[in-house]
């Protein structure tokens, strides 16, 4: 995506997307979002006054004892991974649609000079 500004704040655009980021980060152009799984949390529906929302569709569960790991696919087609206790995780199953949400101080942005294909190689 893209870093930009709205409404003085830093963001980060990517097609439809328009996510929060730090503001010691904010560096304008061309940049890609990190955030670490255990920072994702799923929920049923938008919860009020979070940071980051988007609306997401469960592809994947894996199931790791007391933990597991949510594979979600964004509307933008740009997929998260959520990693949550068995107490925390939404009941959910595949197919679901859930919102993903996270604290804007959870972000790392890194520079983004290449654009990936569905295989991992860089095109330039």
């Amino acid at each position: 995506g893209e870093i930009d500004t709205d409404n003085g704040r830093p963001v980060l655009r990517a097609g439809a997307l328009t996510l929060d980021v730090p503001q010691a980060a904010a560096r304008p152009g061309r940049a890609l979002l990190a955030i670490r799984p255990e920072r994702v949390r799923l929920v049923p529906a938008p919860p009020e006054g979070a940071e980051n929302v988007v609306s997401a569709e469960v592809t994947n569960i894996v199931y790791l004892g007391s933990h597991a790991n949510y594979y979600v696919r964004l509307a933008s087609g740009d997929e998260l991974v959520a990693f949550q206790s068995a107490a925390e995780g939404p009941a959910t199953k595949v197919g679901a649609r859930v919102w993903a949400t996270w604290r804007t101080d959870d972000v790392r942005i890194l520079p983004g000079r290449e654009e990936r294909t569905d295989h991992g190689q860089a095109q330039r």
